[in-house]
């Protein structure tokens, strides 16, 4: 459950540090008669408390740290790399380290691109990483308590495990996707695109996916479409007359799926109120569980045709069902669609022969641009937080094991290794799709699985890749069928989403972009993504 009232962490942590002072100040007064001392001094005196406090607690965690890495005849890292890879200047320290140790105020925060390393942290030794406290408190006022924000007991105990993996898993399967729905909500959104083409403007692509995966999505959970497309109001360029003119009622979040589906972006993106999202579900749910009991008392035993009805049969608990149906329409809306898509669109905007070589064999072709529009712009940050002593296997042939204190933060970029080009070949940061059907295949990932991590690994692994690939497939056959050309018009961005000019400097992938990547849950393009495109004759 969310909480009524809480503070910012800077008051949190204030509060912890001046809590020993008080208490020295008071003990202080009550003890030692008043004119004994002043009273600068004895505050003075309690506020050094505080450094003295964090000084010795150092001291004692390089001590404790230290003697357990000897007893497990391994070391501990000291705020440095523990395995080199060529490249120059997270800035400079990811190229020239694979995994390092933050050791920030003499925290340890352990970070790796390494496939060895993340096969440990979400393969191996699954049990002994989890989100943690922090995270699960962070999230909870958006994720509730479902799949995306739960782990250890919770996650484990039968009836999540039951609940998350093994009641929802089938419903992700090939057999039960909707085509017809699906390309309903397509052709929808292919007619607007073509109307935007028609007025001579561009469309910004990011919020067209947003709004046909909120609106198939939604279909598809719990039988009810929001609507965002059949709203007609998509933005303008923001130096267009229509994006200058006062807001009225047929301006873009002017109608309730527009809010709906903004409030759903701003909950992802400040991790704040779930108000509008759970003012629309919750009358669902509840009527989902009413529609539930009715069938059970009339003897009626369905299936269910969504996966709400399907849900609903496994519990009757409103909060376990809408945190869980929240999840899943979070993972439908982001990465794996939206955010799959309008990266793909961008990038054969730049490459627009990347499928002319495989018009023969076009499924191929089109899988092979999701994979390496997946293996680009994969989730860039994920954090797990160690239970217990761990020591990671050492990098050297014969060299000691690496010591992983219990408590220490492990973070991992997928994003990061995605582009080691010792990994990946010297155009790791080029956009190829032809590497998923060449030599480079069998050279590189056939060998070592575990450095193409788009959809996670493990027993975390998104339960809905397959149905992912099949829908982000379907939307780009219906748009290349429609379309004969994709333009990217960085003119229609506003100059604040545009990337800085010493980017171009900067070489790499960095210097090849053209837009700016920003990240709440998952990476998005600040200001939008904005293309023309030509009709298919």
């Amino acid at each position: 459950m969310s909480r009524s009232y809480q503070t910012t962490p800077g008051v949190d942590y204030l509060a912890r540090q001046l809590t020993y002072p008080l208490i020295l100040c008071l003990l202080w007064f009550l003890l030692v008669p008043a004119s004994t001392v002043p009273v600068w001094i004895v505050v003075s005196v309690s506020l050094l408390f505080i450094p003295f406090q964090f000084f010795a607690h150092v001291v004692f965690l390089e001590y404790r740290h230290k003697r357990e890495a000897r007893q497990l005849g391994a070391r501990w890292i000291l705020g440095y790399g523990i395995m080199g890879i060529q490249g120059t200047g997270f800035g400079s320290c990811c190229k020239t380290w694979a995994s390092f140790n933050f050791r920030a105020i003499y925290i340890d925060s352990i970070f790796t691109i390494s496939p060895e390393y993340i096969k440990i942290i979400l393969a191996t030794d699954f049990d002994n990483y989890v989100k943690g406290a922090e995270f699960h408190e962070a999230m909870v006022d958006v994720l509730g308590t479902g799949v995306f924000n739960s782990d250890g007991d919770m996650w484990k105990c039968v009836r999540w495990t039951l609940f998350h993996r093994t009641m929802t898993r089938p419903f992700f399967n090939r057999d039960r996707m909707n085509f017809e729905m699906f390309d309903r909500h397509i052709e929808t959104t292919i007619g607007l695109i073509k109307e935007r083409m028609r007025e001579g403007v561009a469309v910004d692509f990011q919020d067209v996916m947003y709004r046909f995966t909120i609106d198939a999505a939604s279909e598809f959970l719990f039988g009810a479409s929001v609507d965002c497309l059949s709203s007609g109001c998509l933005p303008y360029p923001y130096n267009h007359a229509s994006s200058m003119r006062a807001p009225d009622a047929t301006s873009p979040g002017s109608q309730p799926a527009d809010k709906f589906s903004s409030s759903f972006l701003q909950a992802q993106h400040i991790i704040a109120s779930r108000v509008l999202v759970g003012g629309y579900l919750d009358p669902i749910v509840e009527r989902a569980v009413r529609r539930s009991e009715e069938r059970k008392i009339a003897g009626e035993h369905t299936e269910g045709e969504t996966l709400l009805d399907h849900l609903v049969q496994q519990t009757d608990d409103t909060s376990i069902l809408k945190d869980e149906i929240l999840n899943i329409l979070i993972a439908g809306r982001t990465q794996y669609v939206t955010v799959t898509l309008t990266f793909a669109l961008y990038l054969l905007a730049l490459h627009p022969s990347a499928l002319a070589p495989y018009a023969e064999k076009f499924w191929t072709s089109i899988e092979a641009v999701i994979n390496e529009t997946l293996r680009l712009f994969p989730p860039p940050i994920q954090c797990q937080r160690m239970r217990e002593i761990n020591n990671w296997p050492s990098p050297e042939p014969g060299g000691k094991p690496i010591y992983i204190p219990a408590g220490a933060k492990t973070s991992y970029s997928v994003l990061m290794m995605h582009r080691r080009k010792d990994l990946w070949g010297p155009d790791a940061e080029e956009f190829d799709p032809d590497r998923f059907i060449d030599d480079r295949l069998k050279k590189y990932l056939v060998p070592n699985p575990f450095i193409f991590l788009p959809f996670n690994a493990g027993p975390r692994i998104c339960l809905g890749q397959q149905f992912a690939y099949n829908e982000i497939s379907l939307v780009l056959i219906r748009l290349l069928q429609s379309f004969s050309s994709i333009s990217l018009e960085t003119q229609a961005m506003a100059p604040a989403a545009r990337p800085p000019a010493e980017w171009r400097e900067a070489g790499g992938r960095k210097g090849a972009e053209q837009f700016r990547p920003k990240v709440h849950l998952t990476m998005y393009c600040e200001g939008g993504m904005w293309l023309k495109f030509g009709e298919a004759t």
